[in-house]
């Protein structure tokens, strides 16, 4: 893959301690997007040579759940750690092309169903270090 990777993660969560003590239950929303710019070859399937400058996006909406452990280790310092899932609720995504063909038309088109399926799939959340300060 020759390409450049950007992308961007924004979350909002919060932690219950049912027993007042370092276990915890978390919760959250968030979004991100994750976007990689190529050149793509089309070859015979393209009446324009070489490659073509491309844009592949996927975009995802998600709530997370998991449990953790917060301990303190020095008078406004934590340490934890957490795991858990993230559920998407709503994603997106396209590839945008330079070309005007036949065959990038339709994978222009056959790409926002492909995303939003994978988009939809149940992923794992594990953070193994957490490091907090308490205001």
């Amino acid at each position: 893959f020759q390409g450049s990777y950007r992308g961007s993660h924004l979350e909002l969560g919060g932690q219950w301690h049912p027993t007042e003590s370092a276990f915890f239950f978390g919760g959250g929303l968030g979004f991100q997007n994750l976007q990689y710019h190529t050149n793509l070859n089309l070859g015979t399937l393209s009446t324009q040579s070489g490659p073509i400058p491309s844009t592949i996006t996927l975009n995802s909406f998600y709530v997370t759940l998991g449990v953790g452990f917060n301990w303190k280790v020095g008078p406004r310092i934590l340490l934890g750690g957490d795991f858990g899932m993230i559920v998407p609720f709503a994603s997106f995504g396209s590839v945008t092309m330079d070309s005007k063909s036949a065959a990038g038309t339709s994978l222009q088109a056959a790409s926002e169903a492909a995303f939003g399926y994978f988009g939809q799939f149940i992923l794992p959340r594990i953070t193994i270090l957490r490091l907090g300060y308490i205001l």
